[in-house]
């Protein structure tokens, strides 16, 4: 399938893309919202409960104009910031929510969206910076095709 072919198929048959597609792609993340499903070779994300999309659009879109001088570029962005970002949010919402030091694993971001604007009028951006800044994304093997 070639790439046109793919995107078309991609829009058509995912009417609500799942915002956090590609934390929760990294194994570090998941929602019970989110189904997942395969187009060809490839994978996708889907979100079944349309109020969780606009939580998670809401949470990605206030990160992105929070975190990037030009929120323009959030459509551009390569995989490495966009990971950081996602994952680095999240884990730092889930930080700062719970008051813990650090979570492993988030097991239902819609949960923690839902306790973050409901603790929360305005989210601290700048603690999350910190743990956006701080995420490493995890580096390819050498010798991984």
């Amino acid at each position: 399938m070639d790439e046109r072919e793919y995107q078309k198929t991609s829009v058509s048959l995912n009417q609500n893309p799942c915002p956090f597609e590609k934390a929760i792609f990294s194994g570090r993340c998941a929602c019970p919202k989110c189904l997942r499903f395969n187009i060809a070779e490839r994978e996708i994300a889907t979100c079944n409960a349309p109020a969780s999309q606009v939580r998670c659009v809401r949470l990605l879109n206030q990160l992105y104009d929070n975190v990037l001088e030009e929120p323009a570029l959030k459509k551009q962005l390569p995989h490495g910031p966009m990971m950081k970002i996602q994952c680095g949010g999240l884990f730092g919402l889930a930080a700062i929510v719970y008051e813990c030091a650090n979570t492993p694993h988030i097991n239902d971001i819609d949960a923690l969206l839902i306790e973050a604007f409901e603790k929360f009028e305005d989210l601290p951006y700048q603690k999350l910076l910190t743990f956006i800044n701080n995420y490493q994304v995890r580096k390819t093997r050498k010798g991984r095709r």
